[in-house]
């Protein structure tokens, strides 16, 4: 994985694509589904900046909140066929996921992600030192973790001065980030 810039990642976050908005966890029940309605509500969703849905199967086994018609159906199929369609004209992510509590989906994933560690999660994490004078400041990083930009700016009316960033190379694996502050009131990040 090559880390992005830090003027690519400053960019991310002031404009995030949709990929990195909301997305909500979507229910088809307690009634009859209706292609208008998944069209409208997909719609709504995407006037508010929601980037998905993720949708969840329940009441599998014709529990009273169940749906009309019934999961996996031949016209449940062609609700859920116009609802990828609908996703996919909208510019919308489309997710699945099975919560019947049979856990047939998440073995699956488990033995993909066994397979494949590359679609393990990840997390962000910013870690950071401040100045107190002139002199070396040093900052142990995790072993193991990705650097994706690192940076010292002044402390200007207790925030960051980005008029001051200095973006620094980033540190060998295993080794810490060092950064020659000029003074008091400089974080290292």
């Amino acid at each position: 994985m090559t880390a992005p810039s830090y003027s690519t990642l400053l960019h991310l976050f002031r404009q995030p694509p949709l990929d990195y908005s909301d997305f909500v966890t979507w229910f088809w029940e307690t009634g009859e589904l209706d292609k208008e309605r998944i069209t409208w509500q997909l719609e709504e969703l995407k006037k508010k900046g929601v980037g998905g849905t993720w949708y969840y199967p329940r009441y599998l086994d014709g529990e009273r909140y169940g749906t009309w018609p019934a999961y996996f159906s031949e016209e449940w199929w062609e609700f859920f066929r116009h609802s990828v369609a609908e996703h996919e004209r909208l510019g919308l992510e489309a997710w699945f996921s099975g919560w019947e509590g049979r856990e047939y989906w998440q073995d699956l994933m488990r033995a993909e992600r066994a397979a494949r560690p590359e679609l393990e999660g990840r997390r962000l994490v910013i870690h950071e030192t401040r100045s107190e004078e002139e002199g070396t400041l040093h900052l142990d990083l995790p072993l193991g973790e990705t650097v994706l930009a690192a940076a010292a700016y002044r402390i200007e009316d207790g925030g960051l001065d980005a008029s001051s960033c200095r973006e620094l190379a980033l540190p060998e694996p295993g080794q810490p980030l060092a950064w020659d502050a000029p003074g008091p009131g400089w974080v290292l990040r």
